[in-house]
């Protein structure tokens, strides 16, 4: 993941599913920017400024410790036994059952 390398302090993301689920996933703070999906031109101010308010100062410090937190979770809940791992494994479950039933039903 691009977002995994150490050279990255910060990313400026329009905040679609993939770019928000790197992130939290890796624990690297966001600056979100709405003017991403069309309209004017973004200037290079505003785009410093973003940047810097995810990698420089106190505000970054905490954005980046809260990210870190963020991803943590994350990835404790993907392992096995995690909350996102069990409600998966559930949802695949209900599914067998729902085939096999809907399967049964059909051949009788």
């Amino acid at each position: 993941m691009i977002l995994d390398h150490e050279a990255v302090g910060g990313v400026v993301t329009h905040c679609g599913w993939n770019s928000t689920r790197e992130g939290i996933g890796v624990g690297v703070g966001a600056q979100t920017w709405i003017g991403m999906m069309g309209g004017e031109p973004v200037k290079k101010d505003a785009i410093e400024k973003a940047l810097k308010r995810v990698m420089v100062g106190e505000e970054a410090e905490k954005m980046g410790k809260r990210a870190k937190e963020l991803g943590q979770k994350a990835r404790m809940a993907m392992e096995e036994g995690g909350s996102s791992y069990n409600d998966f494994n559930s949802l695949i479950e209900d599914l067998r059952y729902v085939t096999f039933d809907v399967c049964i039903s059909f051949l009788l």
